[in-house]
């Protein structure tokens, strides 16, 4: 068995070992080493990143409590251990964040935390309940105060589990424990930090419904204030945009939408009645090519055209990347897609698509 040296000291970033074997798999080295800083991924967390004699690791997995270190070279004897301490502390404040996060919502809500992930590129925590908007604040808010409240992370094992009650997913006889004294108490594995406050800054970033209760996208530390940077940038930018103060930028861009949404629709009644007007003038044609209309205004004329045709109508409307069209006519249809690249279909009497050009003399 791998001595689990991050279990004892995950603040240390280097360490020496002995190789305990190498074996070549595909394109990678397998190595097996007497003792290791290296977390695999386990627990729902990435593993950790860094190097054996300056050779980059790959990945680090657990496979019957052996730690597995993969490289594209071989390694032997003694080796010198480097843990990339940037990625490691980021894993160890995101994952005291979730257990300040899920042992709170545990406390308040009577609830477990039924599935974790903290990835290179996301973070989520799932709970077994629908959490609405206010409660999800209300967490958010009481979570930073416990990272305020500089609590102290405790890491330990006991002799007897029997008397105590403790988060856990698996059924282990001999769980590793993390404690944040009236807040959490849960079995885990991973490194952590030595304190709340170490955790810095946490931010709910969005929640998700899911088939099982509520999943939540949250963030920590120094990614949690990179990201306030992003959106703070963001909302000066559209807020001088608008002219408008921080506070009052969400009706303000809900005024300009709302406008927007009127001018569409002005603009789909003047093209109706323009429409009203051509008609008189195009009743008579079958084959009719016009400018760029919105879907529901080209089928506005289409039915126009249809009502006063008592044969086939083909009805082409220029789209910014290609045409879309309408028509009553299956041969017409086929006829298309002989000649077009053509993407749509129908049934009955009426069929519909996009073309990538047209003959523009079939309209003269």
């Amino acid at each position: 068995m791998t001595i689990k040296l991050y279990e004892q000291e995950g603040y240390q970033t280097t360490f020496h070992a002995h190789v305990i074997s190498c074996v070549k798999k595909n394109e990678l080295y397998d190595i097996i080493l007497d003792q290791t800083l290296f977390f695999p991924e386990e627990g729902g967390q990435t593993c950790d990143k860094g190097t054996l004699n300056g050779i980059e690791v790959v990945d680090v997995q657990i496979i019957n409590d052996e730690i597995h270190h993969y490289t594209h070279s071989a390694l032997n004897g003694d080796v010198q251990g480097i843990i990339d301490w940037t990625h490691r502390y980021t894993n160890m404040q995101h994952h005291t964040g979730e257990h300040i996060l899920s042992g709170l919502i545990h406390k308040e809500f009577h609830v477990d935390n039924v599935g974790f992930h903290l990835g290179y590129n996301e973070i989520t925590a799932d709970y077994a309940m629908d959490l609405n908007n206010d409660q999800i604040k209300r967490i958010e808010a009481l979570v930073n105060s416990v990272i305020f409240s500089n609590k102290p992370v405790k890491t330990y094992y006991l002799d007897d589990y029997s008397n105590i009650e403790y988060r856990a997913k698996l059924d282990l006889a001999k769980p590793r424990l993390v404690e944040i004294e009236d807040v959490d108490l849960c079995a885990c594995c991973a490194p952590h930090v030595k304190s709340t406050i170490e955790v810095g800054l946490f931010k709910i970033i969005k929640s998700m419904k899911i088939k099982k209760g509520t999943r939540l996208f949250f963030l920590c530390g120094k990614l949690a204030y990179e990201d306030y940077v992003l959106k703070h940038d963001q909302s000066i930018q559209i807020s001088n945009q608008l002219s408008s103060s921080i506070e009052a930028l969400s009706s303000n861009v809900q005024r300009v939408l709302d406008e927007n949404y009127a001018l569409k629709q002005r603009i789909k009644q003047l093209n109706k009645e323009m429409i009203d007007h051509l008609i008189i003038e195009h009743k008579e044609n079958q084959i009719v090519l016009c400018d760029e209309l919105d879907r529901d205004t080209q089928l506005y004329y289409y039915n126009k055209l249809v009502s006063f045709s008592n044969n086939y109508v083909l009805l082409v409307s220029k789209q910014k990347d290609n045409y879309r069209f309408m028509t009553n006519s299956k041969d017409i249809f086929l006829q298309l897609k002989e000649k077009h690249q053509v993407r749509g279909g129908g049934k009955n009497d009426f069929f519909q698509g996009t073309l990538d050009t047209v003959n523009e003399q079939l309209f003269d």
